[in-house]
């Protein structure tokens, strides 16, 4: 268990009402070219306009990467179901061992010109990201670049792909030459205008904080990134984005907060203004109270950037509440995926049946196939979480918003079917009612699920003996409908 027992999850019972706002006085944050505001930060407390700004949401792997529906899904869900929703992507996509063209932002490097060679349709999707955080009104800590763990563990490229491209063999963490350059990339990224939104990166109020890197570490896993490369960095990104927070992406595996966070990060002058650690495990969640703590004695602001792999469910409601007591921004847990794209759901196996979660949560008996059995118990407890921390009361699950894409699929001959019904489903669907529009069957299916594996979602169709038109729609958790698909016709027999 984590850093409480599971008693005290219910001794604390949030506020019924919302936060009233300061009354002491605040500085202006500065305009944004959208209207927003910006998320601000004051010491170890994080504001939007007058209010405290506390959450409890997911890490969002996918985001950056995914096509506009599958982003909107994601975004959607949080907005639908969260207050004050904020997600943390990942980092940047490398050409690399795993990352081919087509899914790398950065190919290259023009040695000639001196520049880095970006991805145009790969950016666009990182545009659409940002656009659809924007439209729903989810705030995004974005790490930039990734950690080199060594081994056969370089997921989406790492800064060691960055050396090899342009000084082969460099110290990451020393070498002018790289310093300079990673420099520059930041320059191309916060320097980039958005094509849907006209509006500069660096900008723009949905990104909550840019965040140095993912896990950073200073040569072996008990070292943090080294205190002056974090504080140069954090201060070329304030120069391009001086109304954006900027996170310390470093992460050292030790019990000692002085060697996890240098002194030149938590000093009153440092660019950065947001701590952060990652807890995998029982063993790392006890350590949570001791960080914010640390944080609030230096000035700076603390959230869990990653959190999760516990055994059991109520471990993640132990390690919110210890959160929110220990004066914590925000909680963020590792992972949640969306629908697919192909019908179905995006999964993903962390090992020992740990799984990627999605939203309102269905049990491993409902979905079967590469699912947590604790999903719907996380999702519970991150929802209630963030209602407590935002000081509101939970209200009932949302009702799915917008209507399905569905589209009939040819069976392979010899079952019993010779039809089948698919779709892209709806944020917060618990199931889903597919309609006909004939009168001796109106309603085909009461309660068809869409939780399987991306591209395995195919629900068979009885055999009407003429053609039918079907229309499908999501039903939230307590059964209120969302609006209906476009009709989809099957042909007769």
């Amino acid at each position: 268990m984590g850093c409480t027992s599971s008693k005290a999850v219910t001794d604390d019972p949030a506020p019924s009402t919302k936060l009233q706002p300061l009354q002491h006085p605040m500085a202006q944050a500065a305009p944004s070219p959208t209207g927003k505001p910006y998320i601000t930060a004051r010491g170890s407390k994080l504001f939007l306009a007058e209010h405290e700004f506390r959450f409890a949401s997911f890490n969002l792997p996918t985001l950056l990467t995914s096509t506009p529906y599958e982003q909107e899904d994601l975004l959607s869900t949080l907005s639908l179901g969260w207050p004050n929703a904020v997600a943390r992507t990942y980092t940047l996509q490398l050409l690399s061992k795993r990352i081919g063209r087509g899914e790398a932002h950065v190919v290259g490097w023009d040695q000639a010109e001196g520049k880095w060679l970006w991805d145009e349709d790969a950016m666009r999707r990182y545009d659409s990201a940002l656009a659809l955080a924007a439209k729903y009104d989810v705030r995004l800590i974005i790490p930039i670049i990734n950690q080199d763990y060594g081994g056969d563990t370089n997921w989406v490229g790492n800064f060691t792909d960055l050396c090899n491209w342009v000084e082969p063999g460099a110290h990451w963490w020393t070498s002018r030459r790289m310093i300079d350059v990673f420099k520059q990339l930041i320059t191309d990224l916060l320097s980039r205008v958005n094509t849907l939104t006209g509006v500069a990166y660096g900008s723009d109020p949905t990104v909550l904080a840019w965040e140095t890197g993912n896990e950073m570490n200073g040569g072996d896993s008990s070292r943090p990134a080294p205190g002056a490369w974090t504080v140069e960095i954090g201060n070329h990104i304030k120069a391009l984005a001086p109304n954006t927070l900027v996170m310390d992406g470093s992460y050292a595996r030790t019990d000692s907060q002085k060697a996890c966070f240098p002194p030149e990060v938590i000093a009153p002058n440092s660019p950065i203004s947001i701590l952060s650690y990652h807890y995998y495990g029982s063993g790392d969640a006890q350590r949570l109270s001791k960080d914010c703590a640390f944080a609030a004695r230096h000035g700076k602001a603390f959230v869990a950037g990653e959190f999760g792999f516990f055994s059991e469910s109520h471990e993640f409601d132990a390690f919110l509440l210890v959160a929110r007591r220990a004066g914590a921004a925000g909680a963020l847990v590792w992972a949640m995926r969306g629908h697919a794209q192909d019908g179905g759901f995006d999964t993903h196996g962390e090992g020992d049946d740990i799984w990627a979660y999605h939203a309102p949560g269905w049990t491993a008996q409902e979905a079967m196939e590469e699912w947590d059995a604790r999903e719907v118990d996380v999702i519970r407890a991150v929802r209630e979480s963030a209602h407590a921390f935002a000081g509101m009361r939970v209200p009932p699950s949302p009702t799915p918003q917008k209507a399905p894409e569905a589209w009939a699929v040819k069976l392979p001959p010899g079952g019993p079917s010779d039809w089948g019904l698919t779709w892209r489903g709806s944020a917060w669907a618990k199931y889903y009612e597919v309609h006909s529009d004939q009168a001796d069957r109106p309603v085909v299916h009461a309660a068809a699920l869409d939780c399987t594996m991306k591209g395995r979602m195919v629900v068979p169709l009885p055999e009407f003996g003429r053609q039918v038109w079907l229309r499908i729609r999501g039903m939230s958790v307590e059964g209120k409908p969302g609006p209906f698909s476009e009709a989809v016709g099957i042909p007769g027999w």
